[in-house]
């Protein structure tokens, strides 16, 4: 195998590593966020106005933040982690902090699509199911 397809069949390989470990950490981080935007929002079903507009705020300012400063503003943190601020593994920091905005804001907005009469059976059902299993009678 010549030299060139050695180092192309490399740099796809770390591509594929970073892309996947940097999409598994911004779900991981956006996901619960976005459920705390839905569930704090003033139409939620537990409305929590000031921490909702303190993250709603964080998560706008975080999307809005270019990707190539926020990676240089973050090469501290990938030093202070993985000891190296350059790198395949470096860079999956930067790239997690900057998707899981965009994964919570997306959360966010398909749980609001969802019908308001679903939420509230939803609810009901596990208050009901954790009433049963916990022992007492459901009202």
């Amino acid at each position: 195998m010549s030299p060139i397809t050695e180092l192309v069949l490399q740099s796809t390989w770390e591509t594929v590593v970073m892309v996947f470990f940097s999409t598994l950490f911004a779900i991981l981080l956006g996901f619960p966020l976005g459920i705390f935007l839905f569930v704090t929002s003033p139409r939620g079903i537990a409305p929590k106005i000031i921490p909702y507009q303190l993250i709603s705020r964080i998560v706008n300012v975080l999307r809005s933040f270019p990707f190539v400063i926020l990676m240089i503003v973050l090469f501290p943190l990938s030093r202070v982690v993985l000891g190296m601020a350059i790198g395949t593994e470096a860079t999956i920091i930067p790239l997690s902090i900057a998707a899981a905005p965009f994964i919570a804001r997306l959360t966010e907005t398909a749980l609001n699509e969802v019908d308001k009469g679903v939420i509230q059976v939803a609810v009901l059902a596990t208050s009901r199911f954790v009433t049963a299993t916990s022992g007492s009678v459901p009202t």
